[in-house]
């Protein structure tokens, strides 16, 4: 049986053929404007369906630049999450804990 390995050239490539550009399908946005309708309508437990249906109907390819930087449609419903979490208040009972220090630390 054989292995089919890429030319490490060519992973960048799909990397490099859609960056720093806009690039939407309409039936995408419609898609991206349901879900994050959706995010803000929906009941907390069942908040992550719109995230689920974003990540596997919509290509990583689609995306908006703006100023310069490049938003995936995921990154941008992330954005509209952050807004209903600050709308609802639904950080309010959330506590920070050392594992929480621990990975910002890893990022940072």
């Amino acid at each position: 049986m054989e292995t089919l390995l890429l030319d490490p050239e060519q992973q960048g490539a799909f990397a490099q053929a859609y960056h720093n550009q806009t690039n939407f399908e309409p039936l995408a946005v419609v898609v991206f404007v349901l879900c994050a309708i959706a995010l803000l309508a929906v009941q907390r437990r069942a908040a992550m369906f719109p995230f689920l249906l974003v990540i596997s109907l919509i290509s990583h390819a689609e995306r908006v630049v703006i100023g310069g930087l490049d938003f995936g449609f995921m990154r941008l419903l992330l954005v509209v999450g952050a807004a209903r979490v600050l709308m609802r208040s639904e950080a309010r009972g959330v506590r920070f804990h050392l594992f929480d220090a621990v990975v910002i630390a890893s990022i940072v």
